[in-house]
């Protein structure tokens, strides 16, 4: 680390950025803060070809991008956010991450996807 007038300069951190999330549908209300740009190799944890096929790393990931969320269970009682979503049901882990692309789409300014393209964004690969 380089010094400036004897002193140690301070680290310098990449930025993280957020955005609110919100489910619509029978998630109504539901709403994550989750990061907007995320390193690529958090990226490659989701790619079609590899991620989605593992319903593990898919939750890991979902968590990773996650910073908080408001999900409550049967009993209304909080979600706690863990590593791996654990308190989630797959419908609501596969919801919040679809909802986490159409936000990033909606933020770069692409249009929403269609139906077709959504249909390969499912739960059915679980």
């Amino acid at each position: 680390m380089t010094r400036r007038n004897g002193k140690p300069e301070p680290a310098r951190r990449r930025p993280v950025r957020t955005f609110v999330v919100k489910l619509d549908g029978e998630y109504e209300g539901t709403e994550a803060v989750m990061i907007s740009n995320p390193p690529l190799r958090m990226l490659d944890e989701l790619s079609e070809d590899e991620g989605l096929q593992d319903f593990d790393r898919v939750r890991r990931a979902t968590a990773a991008l996650t910073q908080r969320w408001n999900f409550v269970d049967a009993d209304g009682i909080d979600v706690p956010l863990d590593d791996r979503c654990a308190g989630l049901t797959a419908e609501e882990v596969w919801a919040l991450l679809a909802a986490w692309y159409e936000a990033r789409r909606s933020a770069n300014g692409l249009p929403k996807e269609s139906a077709d393209e959504s249909a390969n964004f499912s739960p059915s690969s679980t």
